[in-house]
């Protein structure tokens, strides 16, 4: 690959990997061997890049083009039932009062309805990815929190190491008379991460530099568990915060900071499932995600207990914003060994 002062030109072999894309990408949608084409066109060209050197591919501007290759897909979902339910016509309307764990989920739909309301009166569609509103729609959620009085907590979280993209969620919390508090996930954009582009393991390879990011949704759709909590955090755009539920919640997000290097140095395959999990546990993640708290959870309700304790009176309180540092705590914990 040569680099001029206003064009880049690819040599022969560069430029059949990426027409082999193009070509992939461009058969009939209808052609049952299409997505099995395409995987293999984009593994081929994550394959041929691995050899670069980081230098080379900062350099240049293959990052550009892989991008661009895999924009073709972003409108373009995985096998999932990705679509949200959701109905502009419908009435949702807020509970008088939260005595019942059915007032509670209606309470939570009520949230998602007028954050999703607002959405689609400003993207036209809920049939596309919301890629990139994670921030504002977190903003949406937060008002509609305060409006009824609803205690809530907004996270902003990276991945381990540093690497990936920028995610934001918030766990919403409702408590019924006589009844256990009930938290939630609340995740109106999670669908930005389960389309065809970014979704192919082996984009792994090239996870350096400026080539960052695999897909949550690829380790969501490597379990049959992990993809149903998947279809029904992206179908209703809330779910129960169980332990298992968030604990994957999270690990999907640790998954998709992890390079090549990583699996190498743990002696790790990344083609094997097993493998993809990250080994903290839902207490790390605790630590992480509550600022400037070091202490140990027994449950996942006594964590979200205490960042939603008596300090937050009212929602208007309290946002805050955290970052899941793993690379510190990694560090941290071998320094106490």
């Amino acid at each position: 690959m040569k680099l001029y002062a206003d064009r880049v030109e690819f040599n022969k072999k560069e430029l059949k990997v990426i027409n082999d894309v193009k070509d992939a990408v461009s058969i009939d949608k209808l052609n049952s061997d299409r997505d099995k084409k395409i995987e293999e066109a984009f593994n081929k060209l994550y394959m041929f890049f691995s050899k670069y050197s980081e230098k080379e591919l900062n350099s240049y501007v293959f990052v550009y083009e892989m991008y661009k290759l895999e924009r073709l897909l972003s409108d373009e979902f995985v096998d999932i039932d990705s679509t949200p339910d959701f109905d502009l016509t419908s009435n949702k309307e807020f509970p008088e009062r939260i005595l019942t764990s059915e007032d509670s989920r209606k309470a939570i739909e009520y949230v998602v309805f007028q954050t999703r309301r607002k959405l689609f009166h400003t993207s036209k569609s809920m049939d596309n990815t919301l890629e990139g509103q994670c921030i504002s729609t977190n903003s949406i959620v937060k008002k509609i929190c305060i409006d009824q009085k609803l205690k809530y907590i907004n996270f902003n979280v990276s991945q381990d190491l540093g690497r990936g993209y920028y995610h934001c969620f918030s766990i919403v919390k409702t408590k019924p008379k006589n009844f256990e508090e009930i938290n939630y996930i609340v995740d109106c954009t999670y669908r930005q991460f389960f389309t065809k582009s970014k979704s192919f393991i082996k984009r792994i390879e090239t996870m350096r530099g400026l080539a960052k990011g695999e897909s949550i949704g690829t380790y969501m759709l490597m379990d049959e568990k992990r993809k149903k909590i998947a279809e029904e955090l992206l179908q209703k755009g809330f779910i129960v915060a169980t332990p298992e539920n968030l604990k994957c919640y999270l690990d999907a997000i640790v998954f998709s900071g992890r390079d090549k290097e990583y699996y190498k140095k743990n002696k790790l395959n990344y083609m094997n499932p097993k493998d993809c999990i990250p080994k903290y546990s839902l207490n790390d993640y605790m630590d992480m995600l509550i600022k400037n708290k070091t202490i140990k959870y027994a449950s996942i309700e006594e964590a979200v207990r205490d960042i939603l304790s008596s300090t937050m009176i009212t929602s208007t309180e309290f946002n805050n914003t955290a970052i899941i540092d793993l690379d510190r705590k990694e560090k941290e914990d071998k320094h106490h060994e």
